[in-house]
């Protein structure tokens, strides 16, 4: 497995072929070892995934062909096909552990509140006009009994303990008639 770390712009020594091309938006790359991307690019297997990927280990771009790729700032690793996770997309969601491919633990109480919070203001946006019909006298039946719903399900979602893991039953929404 080849592995490059740290990769980031430099300007190369030989002065003469590399000026023109430095003139013409050529960029050139070496990893935290000193070696040189466009020299690099020969040691990769063809058949292998490579996969770019940020200091924090989150698989940002990945191709087989090693020309796709720009991993200016990143590292870059080469992966057996075999290898590769069913699913496996860049995303934002799977990590490079030094090793393999894996996904990206997920923060089941931060998605919770999220979700919570989405809720919540979901349900503020349809009750402002039913309150304010209610405020000045003007509601409907069918208004009062739906602001009266809304409020029910806000309380509802203000009661769900989000530090469950095990997956939350979030209450419907009501449904204007």
């Amino acid at each position: 497995m080849i592995i490059l770390n740290k990769l980031t712009a430099y300007i190369p020594d030989e002065k003469s072929a590399v000026a023109e091309l430095i003139s013409l938006g050529v960029s050139f790359l070496k990893d935290e070892s000193g070696k040189d991307w466009y020299e690099a690019q020969k040691e990769f297997d063809k058949d292998k995934l490579k996969i770019v990927y940020s200091y924090d280990g989150i698989i940002r771009s990945a191709d087989y062909d090693i020309s796709a790729l720009w991993p200016a700032d990143m590292s870059i690793a080469e992966i057996e096909r075999e290898a590769v996770p069913e699913g496996f997309s860049i995303n934002g969601e799977w990590f490079f552990d030094g090793e393999k491919i894996i996904p990206v633990p997920v923060d089941h109480l931060a998605t919770a509140k999220r979700e919570r919070v989405y809720r919540l203001t979901e349900a503020s946006e349809a009750m402002a006009p039913l309150q304010d019909a209610t405020d000045l006298g003007i509601a409907t039946d069918t208004e009062i009994s739906l602001l009266a719903e809304w409020k029910k399900y806000r309380v509802l979602l203000s009661r769900i303990d989000v530090t469950q893991t095990d997956g939350i039953e979030w209450p419907q929404p009501p449904v204007a008639v």
